[in-house]
């Protein structure tokens, strides 16, 4: 998964300028099949979750975590350079029950959803009031 930009250390492919321009708020919507599949992928996981953050952290997405009392549930959220042909800065996030299921919503979205780009999925406009 990692990528290399000289041989030796992982191109950061999600870093960003720390003035980069906010683009928004992205929303992955689950339907059934996603849920499902989703289901599926975590019920045979074998690998730990922590591993696949860890890389995806390396790779300069910024990994968050939150507990929304309203809503009783642990909110996990990616951060940084999300969408392949812009500099801006967004942010997605998963809601789940716990901090494991959470985290792992977010990275199955992350590589098998949006396989890492969420050009298609980001805001219509370019208002940061779409919330996702």
């Amino acid at each position: 998964m990692t990528k290399k930009s000289n041989g030796s250390k992982p191109a950061l492919r999600f870093e960003l300028d720390k003035d980069a321009k906010w683009g928004g708020f992205i929303n992955v919507r689950m339907d059934e099949d996603m849920t499902n599949g989703f289901q599926s992928w975590f019920d045979q996981l074998d690998t730990s979750i922590d591993a696949v953050l860890d890389e995806l952290i390396a790779w300069g997405l910024k990994v968050s975590y939150s507990f929304d009392a309203q809503n009783n549930c642990v909110i996990c959220s990616f951060t940084g350079r999300l969408v392949e042909e812009s500099q801006d800065r967004y942010v997605v996030s998963s809601r789940a029950a716990t901090v494991l299921e959470a985290g792992a919503l977010m990275c199955w979205k992350h590589l098998f959803v949006v396989r890492g780009d969420y050009g298609k999925y980001r805001p219509k406009t370019d208002s940061g009031f779409n919330w996702g």
